[in-house]
């Protein structure tokens, strides 16, 4: 999946005030928000073609999962599949041509285009909340 990178201005004074606290775990539940929020995107199917025989099993919806990690000093989500054929369908530089009609709104690349700007602001409202609450 096209990885969403958050770079924070003045991480350095925000470790700094919130000492022990520690940066990276308190932004922990932004990150596991941002996964969930994802992880619910990429989970929609898009609307099956008129006339249709195939019958959805709803696997690849079922397989997607998303969670938040500490790594170092470093808080990621992360949202993944480990289905095999997945990439076939929802990977914009691996999808196959038949799914690229519709399914090129449900692609890894265009949900993570779409929510990064969400993204973005719920991790700015989270650090403004954690700095507000140190003075």
């Amino acid at each position: 999946m096209m990885p969403i990178k958050v770079r924070v201005i003045g991480l350095k004074q925000l470790e700094r005030r919130l000492g022990k606290l520690g940066t990276a775990k308190s932004l922990l539940p932004s990150m596991q928000e941002a996964a969930l929020l994802l992880q619910r995107d990429l989970k929609q199917y898009p609307q099956q073609a008129a006339g249709s025989k195939y019958k959805r099993t709803g696997t690849l919806k079922r397989k997607w999962a998303g969670k938040a990690e500490l790594r170092g000093n470093r808080a990621r989500g992360i949202v993944g599949t480990n289905l095999s054929y997945a990439p076939y369908v929802q990977d914009k530089a691996e999808q196959s041509k038949i799914h690229r009609r519709w399914w090129a709104h449900h692609t890894t690349a265009y949900i993570a285009e779409k929510r990064t700007g969400e993204i973005i602001r719920n991790v700015q409202a989270d650090i403004d909340a954690i700095w507000r609450s140190t003075e």
